[in-house]
């Protein structure tokens, strides 16, 4: 019991760190929150929070085949490294703007399933994260524990919607401000799992 709650633990936060950043999904459910109803904002929620958790299984299946190719693979293990060190650059980089996402009228539950599935840097994030973790030991294939992750990825995802949604007014006002601040977070602990992964290559 204790390994799937860890491995839910783990759902959680790595959902969190791919979700946080300002995007399509987060922009819209603030969206929705201030200008129809905190129902509509959780019907979407939900339907973006299924689509986080097929992504993850399916990185996680990939993933099986992934870690038998990196295991032990220097040069795939720095190519991560670089990955990584590019993707913080790019948070550290960006340029932050309070764009919102386009209206489309069909149900929110739909649209928030829509709206995720068309972020394909959401999967992408997922098979670097799927594959981070197994190649440092952090995650096991096992039915029960792959559950438990899955679970926390849901929650995770619902738990940043949710953040979003509080803090709904304020993004509103000061848009650009938070955004960037949250950039620099993600970018930061980017840098910090590169330089994890840099060092195990070369102590491997």
């Amino acid at each position: 019991m204790e390994i799937i709650f860890l491995h839910f633990l783990f759902g959680v936060i790595t959902c969190i760190i791919g979700a946080m950043p300002f995007g399509l999904v987060n922009l819209s459910v603030v969206d929705i929150s201030v200008n129809k109803s905190e129902k509509a904002a959780i019907s979407f929620s939900i339907g973006a929070s299924s689509i986080e958790v097929l992504f993850a299984l399916a990185a996680i299946i990939a993933g099986q085949q992934l870690y038998k190719l990196i295991e032990n693979n220097r040069v795939i293990e720095l190519v991560i490294v670089f990955v990584l060190l590019f993707s913080a650059i790019y948070f550290f980089t960006k340029k932050h703007k309070a764009n919102y996402a386009p209206k489309y009228n069909i149900p929110y539950l739909f649209k928030g399933a829509i709206f995720n599935l068309i972020s394909i840097q959401v999967l992408l994030y997922w098979f670097l994260a799927i594959t981070f973790l197994k190649n440092n030991g952090n995650i096991d294939f096992d039915l029960h524990c792959v559950l438990g992750f899955v679970i926390g990825v849901g929650f995770g995802k619902m738990l940043t919607l949710l953040f979003y949604r509080i803090i709904r007014r304020q993004i509103k006002r000061k848009a650009a401000k938070i955004s960037k601040k949250i950039t620099l977070i993600i970018g930061s602990l980017l840098i910090v799992i590169a330089l994890f992964q840099l060092l195990k290559a070369f102590t491997n």
